[in-house]
């Protein structure tokens, strides 16, 4: 064994394409393709990376499903991750969870901007509303989260 090379890495990160798969598998939203609520728990540390959080919650989502079904509740979920990895920058972390909810790191408010407008528009034909939060708080070293609970309860 002493021939044995055993490379270190720092990071839990996938370093190939089937290591990809299986990250994407325990880590990734099917529907939309965003990190999902695991993820979310398993990144709580890099909040202080991010200048703005952000929070957006679906209004009135159960009603279009009932009346419009589940396909088009998908299709308007996909549409909705379509925009904020076009309007969002490569470092922003996008989680969707609860079903109809998002959350955002983010360090552009101009994008958050532009985002929020392609979301308006998207749907200002539809009986949805998109209740959008941004907190801007600093965040610091001290603040203790733990939980998806923790960043909704404290941080909005």
């Amino acid at each position: 064994l002493k021939d044995v090379h055993i490379e270190e890495t720092h990071h839990q990160k996938p370093q190939n394409m089937l290591e990809l798969e299986r990250f994407s598998y325990f880590y990734k939203d099917p529907l939309s393709g965003l990190y999902n609520e695991t993820s979310l728990l398993k990144d709580i540390h890099i909040l202080q990376n991010y200048k703005h959080i952000v929070w957006l919650s679906l209004k009135g989502f159960h009603n279009y499903n009932k009346v419009h079904g589940w396909d088009r509740g998908d299709e308007l979920l996909i549409d909705i991750a379509n925009i904020l990895k076009k309007t969002l920058s490569k470092e922003s972390m996008l989680y969707r969870f609860y079903g109809d909810n998002f959350l955002i790191f983010n360090n552009s408010a101009d994008e958050i901007k532009q985002m929020r407008k392609a979301l308006e528009k998207l749907l200002q034909d539809k009986e949805i509303s998109i209740d959008i939060r941004v907190n801007t708080t600093e965040m610091t070293k001290d603040l203790y989260i733990e939980s998806l609970r923790d960043v909704l309860e404290k941080l909005f």
